[in-house]
């Protein structure tokens, strides 16, 4: 409820603001009924879809000569290991040579009249913008295919799930560098003229507002105060862990494809239990004040002097040496998941009380600096057009989307 709210502060400073009501931005909210504290009602958005789906659907019929995902998925995972000029090569590999954007077709083949694909596509680059602009105030993250909706019919776009906000997609497992979602599909969605046919305009618009009113969304944006910031570190907390899982898994599984499924399961099944009992420490809301103490206990023991056979999986050194290298390593992987969880189950209770209110009122001084032009320790005092372009270049900077976790897509 807390972001729609502030969505819809957003949509009444454009509204009220000449440039900003010229170039129709707004954004798409919905309601929000609660119904215990961690459940509620979503309102129903008719028509929206998750921007997977026209973005693979386009590629499927337009670009079938493109390398299969899975081929794209594989590469981006086996150069993680590698250095960050590394994986920028990787990247740009995949973009001139295995995927080339789509998206644009949509328009194209849903809107015949160049007139009316004209208008969809302005549409689709202003509510992007202003979407972009909003979001990036909040520090909102997690932005892959699946948390973005779009309604092909009217061009918009809608944001959910909001659980990775103020910043916190910085400390996940695989951190997020780019300050919202600008891949080359949605460039090229644009139209010819890319981010100069509408997105650039419109963003510097939504900016140049909502600086303007500062008060006014910090007042808003302030109500989190209310709302402990300590469940945004909890979200931010378990979508870490979830990463991490992710990732182990999708090593395990590749091991088990090229040496058979028993290298790794026992591995599989220590680090899955560590995980679930991590996952039901965070989401027990009601034993919070135990769970402090509790978790300090298990820290100290988690975060103790580690041995060499810990280092290796839990593995003794005797049983070490005749284990198979594959077999090894993926030990090692399930150690490095459960000693993430373990120190998850030790932080669960440590965002409470004077830290909690700390924690919130850091993430709204952030939030304030950006209303201000202040992006970074180099990058401050910036005026909407400057500050405009340098997120623009943040958001298509290669050596950031190289090191995004592959689940992103950062290709599409």
């Amino acid at each position: 409820m807390l972001v729609q709210r502030y969505f819809q502060a957003c949509n009444g400073l454009w509204a009220g603001d000449a440039p900003a009501r010229a170039r129709g931005l707004s954004l798409r909210t919905y309601r929000v009924v609660p119904v215990t504290r961690a459940a509620g009602v979503l309102e129903f958005v008719e028509g929206a879809v998750p921007l997977q789906q026209p973005i693979t659907s386009m590629h499927e019929r337009y670009r079938p000569h493109d390398a299969p995902q899975q081929e794209v998925v594989r590469r981006v995972r086996d150069a993680e290991s590698e250095p960050v000029e590394g994986r920028v090569a990787v990247m740009k590999h995949i973009f001139s040579a295995m995927v080339r954007p789509a998206l644009h077709w949509l328009f194209l083949e849903r809107f015949p009249h160049p007139e009316a694909a004209l208008q969809r596509r302005r549409a689709f680059s202003a509510s992007l913008a202003a979407a972009s602009a909003a979001g990036h105030v909040v520090g909102l993250g997690d932005r892959h295919l699946s948390n973005v909706m779009m309604v092909p019919s009217m061009g918009e776009v809608v944001h959910i799930d909001f659980g990775v906000s103020f910043e916190q997609a910085a400390l996940l497992h695989t951190p997020e560098l780019v300050p919202f979602r600008l891949t080359r599909d949605l460039t090229a969605a644009m139209g010819a003229g890319g981010v100069e046919a509408g997105f650039r305009q419109g963003l510097e618009a939504s900016l140049a507002s909502m600086r303007a009113a500062p008060s006014a969304l910090g007042a808003v944006i302030g109500v989190v105060l209310d709302d402990p910031l300590c469940k945004w570190l909890a979200d931010g907390r378990q979508r870490m862990l979830w990463q991490a899982r992710m990732e182990e898994e999708e090593r395990i599984r590749q091991l088990e494809r090229e040496r058979g499924r028993s290298v790794a399961g026992r591995s599989m099944s220590v680090a899955g239990s560590v995980l679930r009992a991590a996952r039901g420490a965070e989401a027990d809301e009601d034993a919070e004040a135990g769970a402090e103490s509790a978790g300090s206990s298990e820290a100290d023991e988690a975060a103790g002097p580690r041995c060499e056979a810990e280092e290796d999986g839990g593995s003794p050194p005797a049983e070490r040496d005749t284990l198979a290298p594959e077999a090894l390593a993926a030990r090692r992987g399930a150690a490095t998941a459960a000693r993430l969880a373990a120190a998850a189950v030790a932080n669960a209770g440590a965002f409470a009380g004077g830290e909690a209110e700390a924690r919130a009122r850091k993430a709204l001084s952030r939030c304030q600096e950006k209303l201000q032009g202040h992006e970074s320790l180099l990058q401050r005092d910036l005026d909407p057009a400057a500050q405009c372009r340098f997120l623009i270049e943040q958001a298509t900077d290669m050596r950031h989307l190289a090191v995004l976790y592959r689940g992103w897509q950062a290709w599409m």
